[in-house]
């Protein structure tokens, strides 16, 4: 029952959105909040791009804290190891 359920929300929106601009030249960056301004108007888009904003804060906004994090550890770890004009190639300053 999950499974159907997870797969229903994300076809819903993309049915929707296919019966109001069914171009797929028209698919971009912003898709649903240009559907949602022709739907509902200004107030729907930007409920739309309000809600985007707050998925992306809470969920890819760590997930990239996570992958600097891991980023910065490596960085540590070729210091230690690597001869010296490899680690002042990686942070940009010319070797000696």
């Amino acid at each position: 029952m999950a499974v159907g359920l997870v797969i229903f929300m994300y076809v819903a929106p993309l049915a929707a959105c296919l019966g109001v601009m069914s171009e797929a030249g028209d698919w971009k960056l912003g898709f649903f909040a240009t559907v949602a301004q022709r739907v509902g108007g200004n107030w729907l888009a930007w409920w739309m791009l309000a809600a985007a904003a707050v998925r992306f804060c809470s969920c890819d906004l760590p997930f990239i804290a996570h992958l600097i994090g891991h980023t910065c550890g490596r960085l540590q770890c070729l210091q230690q190891v690597a001869p010296s004009f490899i680690v002042s190639e990686v942070h940009g300053i010319a070797p000696a």
